[in-house]
């Protein structure tokens, strides 16, 4: 009678085990960046709570990535809020007071010594990017960014300056300067990688906002609830150290991780970055990807900027009215130094030096172009002595008792596996396709037995708002609210 009794009751407890299943759907989320963590939140708060986020490295955020250091947490990757008033948590880190408006002025410095006219400079900023925010209106598919901004710019110029010789002459060498502006917002090793014609739009281009002292992670900390009241954050399992070795998406929908460990699920999210589909994508997903997947891969672009943050003992600068150190090459200056110091050209994408919010001793830089790799490899004395050499030759007569920095702290976007660049941008073989690349990379795979297998998120697979944090999340919203009325409709 016992015996009968425990079977039955184990009978029961696999039905209702079948039952709780059914009702309950399982989602596995590859990666724990604002995409990962946006989309976990989304589902949750709909009641589907059967959800593991696996994240590849020891921390989640992906290219968030906040550390203290110095007085303050800084970010080794995304920064700046510039998702606008549409973004969807805009009001409530509004209304929590997480963010405050970024200084933007620039200070720029000549490789001679020689004093700038700050008014020329600013008139030739406008210029450029007024120029640069209305490439989209061109509708020529072969074009760079770099090949349409660079000829606009120079007749611009020479309209405006030819009576001037002295102007225009600066004015073309400057183009240098806003060259590196251009890769640094693309995040392209060169500006003739991206496409002058894109689907980006610009929510607020003239405003960014910084996240005080608290770094980006205050955004994942919003969202999973954890701020303001950690009571309250959201109980979803999160395992870290699991790297994705191989995507199972047909019929039976599961994962492997270089752990030996595997996860079964209903669905799978992936928000990887572009990077790592680049490198792994052939030996990542069985069945392998279609074609139309395989060429948005192939042809989306993605490098990657180098940020630097060094602290120093003693603060060299003003504690008012400092914006920002920038350095001015002339062409002339720019041969020189590449001859006298072949070994150094790197420091030719030294961009310049700028404040940190909330944190009184340190500075932060941005290396840009085709020697980031490079700079990512080069030991932290040689970043050092190199920052030296520049801040003496550019400032050294402008700033009294210029210390050298007793620390830096630094993220190797490319190198590092897992990320393999910092955030994408639309080619011009990208798009010369008759749908775009992240319209092409955000579909949803469906298995044969009708099942929304594999879904994809991230910001490469956002089509206007690439290469952002609020681009991401919209991402990650869109994927968690895909699954929910497949499981509705069902």
């Amino acid at each position: 009678m016992v015996v009968l009794k425990t079977i039955v009751l184990l009978f029961a407890i696999q039905i209702l085990s079948y039952i709780t299943c059914e009702k309950m759907p399982s989602v596995i989320i590859i990666g724990a960046g604002p995409a990962g963590i946006a989309a976990a939140t989304r589902l949750f708060k709909n009641n589907i709570t059967n959800i593991k986020v696996l994240e590849a490295e020891n921390r989640i955020g992906g290219r968030i990535y906040s550390l203290k250091f110095g007085d303050a947490f800084v970010d080794l990757g995304a920064e700046w809020y510039h998702g606008g008033e549409d973004n969807p948590i805009y009001h409530v880190i509004k209304e929590l007071d997480l963010i405050e408006v970024q200084d933007t002025i620039r200070t720029y410095y000549h490789s001679s010594g020689k004093d700038i006219n700050k008014d020329l400079v600013a008139e030739l900023r406008n210029i450029f990017f007024s120029i640069y925010y209305a490439s989209n209106i061109k509708t020529d598919k072969d074009v760079s960014i770099g090949q349409y901004v660079k000829e606009k710019y120079l007749k611009a110029i020479d309209e405006r300056y030819r009576n001037a010789s002295e102007k225009l002459e600066f004015a073309k060498e400057f183009l240098d300067v806003l060259k590196k502006d251009v890769e640094l917002f693309q995040g392209a090793f060169s500006w003739n990688e991206p496409s002058a014609e894109s689907d980006y739009i610009e929510t607020s281009p003239s405003i960014l906002y910084h996240w005080k002292n608290r770094g980006y992670k205050a955004v994942l900390d919003v969202l999973l609830q954890k701020y303001p009241d950690p009571e309250k954050e959201l109980p979803i399992e999160i395992l870290l150290n699991k790297e994705v070795k191989q995507i199972f998406w047909n019929n039976e929908v599961s994962v492997k991780c270089t752990d030996g460990s595997e996860y079964k699920a209903d669905h799978i999210i992936l928000t990887v970055p572009l990077g790592v589909l680049k490198d792994r994508y052939a030996q990542l997903f069985n069945p392998e990807l279609p074609q139309e997947k395989q060429n948005a891969i192939n042809e989306l672009g993605i490098s990657a900027v180098q940020k630097i943050f060094f602290h120093f003992p003693k603060q060299w600068w003003p504690n008012n009215n400092f914006h920002s150190i920038d350095f001015f090459w002339t062409e002339e200056d720019r041969v020189r130094f590449l001859k006298e110091k072949k070994d150094k050209s790197w420091l030719l994408g030294f961009t310049g030096l700028y404040p940190t919010p909330y944190n009184p001793n340190v500075l932060q830089t941005w290396f840009c172009g085709e020697n980031v790799p490079k700079i990512e490899l080069l030991p932290d004395e040689e970043i050092i002595n190199g920052l030296m050499l520049m801040l003496n030759r550019f400032v050294g007569k402008y700033f009294e008792n210029i210390t050298t920095p007793d620390s830096l702290l630094r993220f190797n976007w490319y190198e590092q596996s897992h990320f393999r660049g910092t955030y994408s941008y639309q080619t011009v073989k990208s798009r010369q396709r008759n749908i775009s690349g992240q319209i092409a990379l955000s579909k949803p795979m469906q298995a044969e037995n009708g099942k929304m297998a594999l879904l994809f998120a991230g910001e490469a697979t956002n089509p206007t708002h690439y290469r952002t944090v609020h681009g991401a999340m919209e991402t990650g919203f869109r994927e968690a609210d895909r699954i929910i009325n497949f499981i509705k409709n069902k």
